[in-house]
């Protein structure tokens, strides 16, 4: 079933900036009992994470640089916020939707 999550998740980030160091594997094996649909929501969290992370270090005097890729912190973190949004029995969209 891990593998199904993994060939999910690859799905879900074929047209995605994915840093190369990422083990979707890894992630899958964390994200035991996440449907499809949790999936994609922590995808879309982890790839929020990076744009938020660009905002914030935008600054005048510097050079515009593109937005990180997503990173394996990134997902791992997203995971996180969903087992505590799962776990917390309401419907998660609003225990997650704040990105700050």
């Amino acid at each position: 079933i891990a593998k199904q999550r993994e060939q999910i998740l690859r799905l879900i980030l074929e047209n995605e900036s994915v840093d190369s160091s990422v083990n979707l594997r890894d992630i899958a094996k964390e994200t035991d009992g996440f449907s499809g649909s949790d999936l994609r929501e922590m995808c879309r969290d982890a790839a929020l994470l990076c744009v938020r992370d660009f905002v914030h270090n935008q600054s005048d005097s510097e050079p515009e640089e593109a937005i990180r890729p997503i990173g394996q912190l990134d997902l791992q973190a997203a995971a996180s916020k969903m087992k505590q949004s799962k776990s917390a029995g309401g419907p998660g969209i609003l225990l997650h939707a704040a990105l700050d």
